[in-house]
């Protein structure tokens, strides 16, 4: 006895696109030479976000696009993670995801302008774009931002000023508040009472339990050039419209018992020395397991681009 569980019409059209890419029976386009008898038959692309394929292709198109955006000037990447009992109320109210990318520009506004009247009068910000990764390497759900910014600030007159030092205490609470702040307001404005008190109760929790905030993250790029920020913005686009892992992971799949293998590298061993690594992990599970972890992520997996520095770069879009 199986339980009925409704899936997406979304999530069944992008995955019956994706078994039919480049399926002759659907369509293909045929070249020859006019020289010789040489020819090449090429089936149809789904265009699906679930596709490998086809998502590479677009995911290159559009960080080269993106790296042509950013100033030739040193930039860094943030990380801004959720806790980990904040994930399920993203699955369930998708809307969330909006406030999450709110909640950092709040961050960045705070950081900048803080308290100071002269810096509010000049009005000035930074030059970022922020990225929705809904994911780790692991499969599992776990939506957080990754920023990509110029090291500048820019105000009033369009003058540019050296801005590089973020001070990460404020930056960890000033999130973790926001964030917080963010989601009672939702959940007040569409939510039953109930839900709300159980929330507050878990918002007091987090409060005594991290005192330092969320998790925040932003490193100096080690070689600050274009080449550099293309690679860092073709890492943190990847999952503009790219399945949850490519198919050179999948080790083995056993008809028989209905399983899977595939191996991730832990996001823990970045950075680490060899013999300080826990290496390459190797994961064995249900074929159906595996495949609920990707339809889950699927429907979430969303791109959104923030450049936020006047109207010379201002755009605010969803791809």
């Amino acid at each position: 006895m199986y339980a009925h569980i409704d899936i997406r019409d979304s999530i069944i059209n992008n995955v019956n696109r994706m078994i039919a890419c480049k399926d002759f029976s659907y369509g293909y386009v045929f070249y020859e030479c006019p020289n010789c008898d040489h020819y090449h038959i090429s089936g149809l692309s789904c265009h699906s976000r679930f596709c490998a394929s086809c998502g590479k292709i677009y995911r290159e198109r559009r960080a080269n696009e993106i790296a042509k955006k950013c100033l030739n000037v040193p930039h860094r990447q943030f990380v801004f993670s959720i806790a980990e009992e904040l994930r399920i109320y993203l699955r369930l109210y998708r809307d969330l995801y909006h406030e999450l990318f709110k909640a950092v520009d709040d961050v960045f506004v705070y950081l900048i302008q803080g308290k100071s009247k002269i810096a509010k009068n000049d009005d000035r910000e930074l030059g970022y774009i922020s990225f929705l990764h809904t994911f780790g390497r692991d499969l599992k759900f776990n939506p957080h931002i990754h920023v990509l910014m110029a090291e500048r600030i820019i105000d009033n007159d369009l003058k540019f000023k050296k801005y590089d030092y973020f001070n990460f205490e404020s930056l960890r609470k000033a999130f973790m508040n926001q964030l917080l702040k963010r989601i009672y307001h939702y959940l007040k404005e569409n939510t039953s009472k109930y839900e709300l008190v159980k929330f507050s109760r878990l918002r007091n929790y987090l409060y005594k339990q991290l005192k330092d905030g969320f998790y925040t993250y932003g490193p100096k790029l080690k070689n600050n050039t274009k080449v550099s920020i293309k690679n860092i913005t073709r890492y943190i686009a990847r999952y503009a419209r790219h399945p949850a892992m490519s198919e050179s992971r999948i080790i083995n799949v056993n008809y028989d018992n209905h399983t899977i293998t595939y191996y991730y590298d832990p996001h823990e061993d970045d950075g680490l020395e060899k013999n300080q690594k826990q290496g390459r992990q190797y994961v064995t599970e249900s074929v159906f397991k595996f495949i609920k972890k990707l339809i889950i992520l699927f429907p979430r997996q969303l791109f959104w681009r923030w450049l936020v520095c006047k109207n010379i770069f201002l755009q605010k879009s969803v791809i």
